[in-house]
């Protein structure tokens, strides 16, 4: 709990000042429902290159989701941050695996938050119909 508690307090501070920072407005234009795949690729472009955890990125998700973000744009975004970290890339991907096996993992892998994005948003679609 000592060691959670600082990462969750700056973690819903950042999410709760993004809301207050970036109109609502833009967000959603940008990446809200029916977006299409531009709101997807700027979801995956965004997961790959923010730093941090999962208690860090969850509550910005949620906060992002609660503002009007469609599904799809979130789903590549976290799937982006799962598979393109670039501190982890660069802090512990390259030094143990080596620049040729991480490049082609990362090549094979490119195009799942894209695709994750774009079969989440039709399913959402019709479920929420």
């Amino acid at each position: 709990m000592l060691e959670i508690t600082p990462r969750m307090i700056a973690a819903f501070t950042l999410a709760g000042l993004f809301q207050a920072l970036v109109p609502q407005e833009v967000i959603v234009g940008w990446m809200g429902h029916g977006s299409g795949f531009k709101g997807i690729l700027i979801g995956m472009s965004l997961g790959g290159i923010t730093p941090g955890g999962p208690m860090t990125h969850f509550p910005v998700i949620a906060s992002l989701f609660k503002m009007g973000v469609g599904i799809g744009p979130l789903v590549a975004y976290l799937s982006a941050w799962s598979l393109f970290g670039l501190q982890r890339v660069i802090m512990w991907e390259i030094p143990f695996l080596g620049p040729k096996v991480v490049a082609i993992r990362i090549a094979v892998s490119f195009l799942f938050p894209l695709v994750a994005g774009w079969l989440c948003e039709l399913v959402w679609d019709k479920l929420h119909v």
